[in-house]
């Protein structure tokens, strides 16, 4: 029986080659896949666990200026070799400038033919 959706909004896919974390005093580096205004899935062997709190820094693809904010990790998958699921950690934005909320706002509403509505990663 397939999962009911539970996201809150749509997705826009989206390729980052690094995305920044900084956390206790440790830098870690992933791939954003897909972006919402309220957060992004990064791909990672290495996921952080639920909770945890950090720095987030990333880029838009075409915009040199760098969004910063305070995030969370909402949702985190591990790896598994028997599983198909991709590793990885949804992430939740906490603290974001005004301006930087829309800059993501308009990169989602920018191609309304790319969005993601229906799949949601496997728990």
């Amino acid at each position: 029986m397939p999962k009911p959706e539970r996201r809150i909004g749509p997705r826009r896919p989206l390729v980052v080659r690094q995305v920044r974390l900084e956390a206790s005093h440790e830098i870690f580096f992933g791939y954003a896949v897909n972006i919402s205004p309220g957060g992004l899935y990064i791909q990672t062997v290495n996921p952080k666990p639920q909770g945890t709190e950090f720095v987030l820094r990333f880029n838009l693809p075409g915009d040199e200026s760098a969004i910063q904010c305070r995030a969370v990790v909402a949702w985190s998958r591990e790896y598994h070799s028997e599983s198909s699921a991709r590793a990885g950690m949804g992430v939740k934005f906490l603290e974001i400038a005004d301006e930087d909320a829309k800059r993501i706002q308009d990169f989602v509403d920018e191609d309304p033919n790319s969005i993601l509505l229906t799949s949601y990663p496997e728990e």
